[in-house]
């Protein structure tokens, strides 16, 4: 069976560093095939740092990422945007975190960041979770009105919340990055199976459970989902769903 991690990170999180070839190495050992990715020095908006990260990935791994652009509100001011544009990479998503950015605060620039997933024919992914104004719900009016653009609730937090999201937008889907196990099972029974990609935000996992052994704790997690829902099921949302969302051929 197939694995694509529609959630992947490299770069700086908190006190860790983890490298675009350790990333790699890592999915090539759990046997993922093929991941979408975002350099997560983004959340302070390093551009010296995240640029090169996504580059050397995209050096490394080939088609086998799907590059996301984790897009800072402030690079839509300084210019910084230009020079990601001109990186070389061919973007394949771009990505908003209202948790960290507080773009509820800048409607014109996440209206900027929408046209620019719409323009590049992209999806837009949202982090969800954290703070009311990142929550899924909050989503739900900018999403209905941008309905020619895909989006994707990425953790779908709260689950309730993303339920009724994609229930109410067939243009909106989300990933199981740090998602708990009952409430994937829960988006499954509510028949979602094809709007949910697996995805599991490494190499976070390295930060918040730093004594586990990662590799193991990738194949529970696989195991677990498994468990919830059908071969079927699974299916669509190991791999399939990932093809749709980024048009993978």
């Amino acid at each position: 069976m197939k694995i694509y991690d529609a959630h992947i990170h490299v770069g700086q999180f908190r006190e860790d560093y983890t490298t675009s070839d350790e990333v790699v190495d890592f999915l090539t050992s759990v046997g993922v095939e093929r991941f979408a990715a975002s350099s997560s020095s983004s959340c302070d908006g390093n551009t010296l740092r995240a640029l090169p990260e996504m580059v050397r990935l995209v050096e490394r791994a080939g088609d086998k990422v799907v590059p996301v652009l984790w897009l800072c509100p402030e690079w839509l001011e300084d210019g910084t945007i230009y020079e990601m544009l001109n990186s070389g990479i061919e973007w394949r998503c771009v990505k908003v975190h209202g948790y960290f950015h507080r773009w509820e605060e800048r409607p014109d620039l996440l209206d900027k960041a929408i046209d620019l997933a719409r323009k590049w024919e992209v999806p837009l992914l949202f982090h969800t979770g954290g703070r009311e104004e990142s929550d899924a719900g909050s989503y739900m009016d900018v999403i209905k009105k941008n309905e020619d653009v895909t989006f994707v609730l990425a953790h779908c937090r709260p689950v309730d919340q993303a339920i009724a999201v994609m229930k109410a937008c067939p243009n909106c889907y989300g990933d199981t990055a740090f998602t708990p196990t009952e409430d994937v099972a829960e988006m499954i029974k509510e028949g979602l199976a094809d709007r949910i990609m697996f995805g599991t935000d490494y190499p976070l996992h390295i930060t918040f459970y730093p004594d586990n052994n990662h590799q193991e704790m990738y194949g529970k997690i696989i195991q677990d989902f498994q468990q919830v829902m059908s071969e079927e099921d699974w299916e669509k949302v190991s791999y399939r769903n990932f093809e749709k969302v980024f048009k993978i051929c």
